[in-house]
């Protein structure tokens, strides 16, 4: 079932359902064999990006291309996209291995064919002792591995997933990211993965699309996104971080008030600025040297093998950071006094967008 994975390109290409523009000139290019991600929050457009390319609901403007070829008007069968939806959208009548075979049913493929394909598909999901099953005698992980085996029983060269694993629990989730990225080796394939979970963006992606109102913020890779945010929004949305306000310095460049340094090498924009500092990036430390900051814990959250903390600062600002338990360091007690350490260069200056 190996195929080639296809390029796509997308060109200007806007959407409006009556007054309401759902996608505003989005242009992306997508190499062949990549796995990327439309990466927004809900009504943000994520959905009619795949459902312009799959042919469900066409651009209203713009041009969409596969393989350099345009794809724009073209009917949705003669795409050869495999889809992936949230829901599962199985055939309730219908057992697995027939609801696998469906798509070739409806390219008149014929029966022995049919089930050689589907029974293939159902090996890659690891499904094929499920073939004789109803969809309601499987877990809604097995529902959505069937789902995908029919979504690449006919080798499609383009993969799209919406938001396909919304409804599983997070162990599921998680266990489900590693089975579509080993299913995406083995076909080759390219696939656009739409999700509103960031974390599921940093970890299955070669590259992510951050969209917000149908324009994209950013696109680069996971570290990109979250090392070197463009602005505001995208440090906001992507990940825990701490957004402080700076302004003008004595010396020209600009202060950080809440952490009292001042960094020559930047200047102010007439946009409201800040800097970004992941709580990672923060250093609990007993005697203050360098670049520190102090301030009052307030909250500790335990999860395993980091704790997640906020503390105050002296002006009311509330700080982020994270401690490994594998380090050691002696558990804290609320309303303690502490000083974190911050270096320099992990502040990325960020502005509104």
């Amino acid at each position: 079932m190996m195929s080639k994975g296809a390029s796509v390109r997308f060109q200007s290409v806007s959407k409006h359902y009556g007054d309401v523009q759902a996608l505003q000139e989005f242009s992306l290019d997508v190499a062949a064999g990549e796995f990327i991600t439309i990466l927004g929050a809900s009504g943000s457009g994520k959905s009619t990006v795949l459902n312009a390319l799959a042919g469900f609901s066409p651009a209203s403007a713009g041009e969409i291309f596969v393989n350099d070829k345009p794809i724009t008007y073209a009917p949705p069968e003669k795409r050869n996209i495999g889809m992936v939806f949230q829901n599962y959208s199985l055939f309730p009548h219908m057992n697995v291995l027939e609801n696998v075979c469906f798509p070739l049913l409806m390219r008149k493929m014929d029966k022995a064919q049919r089930e050689t394909l589907g029974r293939k598909a159902l090996d890659i999901v690891r499904l094929a002792d499920f073939a004789a099953r109803k969809p309601k005698e499987l877990s809604g992980g097995q529902q959505q591995r069937v789902a995908i085996a029919r979504a690449i029983v006919f080798s499609p060269s383009l993969l799209l997933m919406d938001e396909p694993l919304g409804a599983l629990d997070l162990k599921l989730r998680e266990a489900l990211q590693f089975e579509i990225k080993e299913i995406q080796h083995q076909l080759n394939c390219t696939v656009i993965y739409v999700t509103h979970d960031q974390r599921e963006a940093l970890a299955m992606s070669n590259r992510i699309a951050v969209l917000r109102a149908g324009r994209i913020e950013q696109v680069g890779t996971p570290a990109d996104i979250y090392d070197k945010p463009n602005n505001r929004f995208v440090a906001d949305f992507i990940g825990n971080t701490n957004l402080l306000p700076v302004e003008a310095g004595a010396s020209g460049g600009i202060r950080i008030p809440d952490i009292g340094i001042e960094l020559g090498d930047l200047r102010l924009t007439p946009t409201p600025a800040f800097v970004s500092i992941r709580p990672e990036r923060l250093r609990r430390i007993v005697d203050p040297v360098g670049v520190c900051v102090r301030a009052v814990l307030q909250e500790e959250i335990f999860l395993g093998d980091v704790v997640e903390c906020s503390a105050v600062t002296a002006s009311g600002r509330v700080i982020h950071f994270k401690e490994s338990r594998l380090q050691g360091a002696a558990r804290l007690e609320r309303g303690q006094s502490l000083h974190l350490s911050i270096n320099p260069e992990d502040l990325v200056f960020v502005q509104d967008a």
